[in-house]
């Protein structure tokens, strides 16, 4: 029942308030992080776990935006990594993490002698491959490209980035995805990475936890990590040539 939960977890929290007065912080932080983020998470834990070496740290990287709130509402979940736009964070802390941006990426084959410079029209006539209609990246693919009267007709979709870059590697295949993913999973040589001239295809990535004062110690000192690790910074860096 909810307030038996309530007082469950309000005891964990007193408790890692004590242990955090004698010898730091410790416990178990459980976060949980939308597939798109499973690459940028460590930006956060890497230096959360820096400093608070005694903190274990459980990640759950395959549950959507909605999962994650219910199950910090639940108690199942500390905190959670998602997209805040469109969900009812209203009694949820929203910290701003970064802003997905998305990129297209086209196997070396298909660009032979053209320039680094290429607009929507034409990307959308390459053999393309995107995720399934449904998932929120393919949706703000979409929603992009409705704005200037285009609309993608891939031949191949997936649920898996990693899938779709593997069909890039090929060369000949083109696809859109969140360019963060360019940091952990480097495309094979030839590929070339854009960004098409017109709107930008891009949303918002936050932090959430539960609003209730004072929360956890643990979930307060994971927002401050947010706040200072500066990961829009470092994922506004180049994460690939953008040619040859």
């Amino acid at each position: 029942m909810p307030w038996a939960r309530r007082i469950l977890a309000d005891h964990d929290l007193l408790k890692q308030e004590v242990a955090a007065l004698q010898t730091g912080l410790t416990g178990e932080l459980r976060l949980g992080v939308i597939p798109a983020a499973s690459t940028t998470v460590a930006l956060l834990t890497d230096p959360f776990c820096a400093e608070h070496p005694l903190v274990r740290v459980q990640v759950q990287s395959s549950l959507r935006s909605a999962e994650i709130i219910e199950r910090i509402r639940r108690f199942e979940l500390d905190a959670g990594i998602i997209y805040p736009d469109g969900q009812d964070t209203a009694d949820l802390l929203v910290t701003p993490l970064y802003e997905e941006r998305h990129v297209l990426v086209v196997g070396g084959e298909l660009l032979t002698g053209r320039s680094d410079t290429i607009d929507w029209p034409d990307a959308l006539e390459l053999p393309m491959c995107l995720l399934n209609k449904g998932m929120h990246g393919r949706r703000l693919i979409d929603d992009a490209l409705a704005a200037l009267d285009l609309a993608a007709t891939p031949q191949l979709e997936t649920d898996s980035v990693v899938t779709l870059l593997a069909h890039v590697g090929t060369g000949r295949w083109a696809s859109i995805i969140p360019q963060a993913w360019l940091r952990s999973l480097a495309p094979t040589a030839g590929t070339r990475v854009l960004q098409p001239a017109g709107p930008s295809v891009s949303a918002r990535v936050a932090l959430v936890t539960a609003a209730a004062e004072p929360g956890s110690v643990l979930t307060r000192a994971l927002i401050r990590t947010a706040q200072s690790a500066g990961i829009d910074a470092a994922l506004r860096g180049p994460s690939w040539p953008a040619a040859d």
